[in-house]
């Protein structure tokens, strides 16, 4: 019995092992705004006070999975006060926002790209008026009126202190990613720092069922081997 109870510590730890390690990555979305690995605007009210880490991220990349994953979607902050949203087209949960700071659960299949939106719903005095702008995962930005460029941003591994507007402080904790809106762009002065709606994004490995099959036999032999010993 005392084999038995290590082997299925030991696949445990292995499947624990699976789950964390190189589960996602940010590819190139093919936007002409794709920018990887660089330091974030010194004008982000998330990551110069440090209430979101790191303080680099890459912009209009794409989010892939590499294994099937259960996904989990955190409202985190939103600075902008435009109706900015995220969602996750089919889904029956309401999106993301200021007015609901809530979760979104999902799946995605193994080398795939995450499927998500953005959306901004633009006020008619705005510096966009009357242009509702929104961007898939799959395209990692797109142009608005006047060559402004709407994007997000995503920071791999990082880390929320539930603090900033429109916090919700009871998101705080480590994230296998962050997503950060930027609504206006791409000139400082348009306050193109992506901390107008930030999202974290929590996955688990979803175990193939032969690999799942595969440990069910492992286990079923090691205690046959048991029972012939006895």
């Amino acid at each position: 019995m005392k084999l038995i109870k290590l082997a299925a510590a030991a696949v445990l730890a292995l499947s624990s092992i699976s789950a964390s390690a190189g589960l996602i990555s940010v590819v190139d979305s093919g936007s002409s705004a794709y920018a990887p690995n660089i330091a974030a605007y010194a004008n982000n009210n998330f990551t110069t006070p440090g209430y979101v880490t790191p303080s680099s991220y890459t912009i209009a990349g794409s989010l892939k999975a590499n294994a099937k994953l259960a996904v989990t979607y955190y409202f985190l902050g939103q600075e902008s006060s435009w109706e900015n949203t995220f969602s996750v087209p089919g889904d029956a949960e309401a999106g993301l926002s200021k007015t609901n700071k809530g979760t979104i659960t999902t799946y995605v299949e193994k080398d795939a790209l995450f499927d998500f939106l953005f959306t901004s719903i633009v006020p008619p005095t705005a510096i966009l008026p009357g242009h509702n702008l929104s961007v898939t995962n799959a395209q990692g930005s797109t142009l608005g009126t006047n060559n402004r460029v709407y994007s997000f941003a995503v920071a791999l591994n990082a880390y929320f202190s539930g603090q900033g507007p429109n916090a919700k402080a009871a998101h705080a904790g480590n994230y296998d990613a962050i997503l950060f809106l930027d609504d206006t762009g791409p000139n400082a002065g348009d306050d193109d720092n992506h901390d107008d709606l930030l999202i974290g994004v929590r996955v688990t490995d979803v175990p193939e069922p032969t690999t799942l099959l595969l440990m069910s036999m492992g286990l079923l032999g090691l205690f046959g081997a048991r029972r012939l010993k006895a």
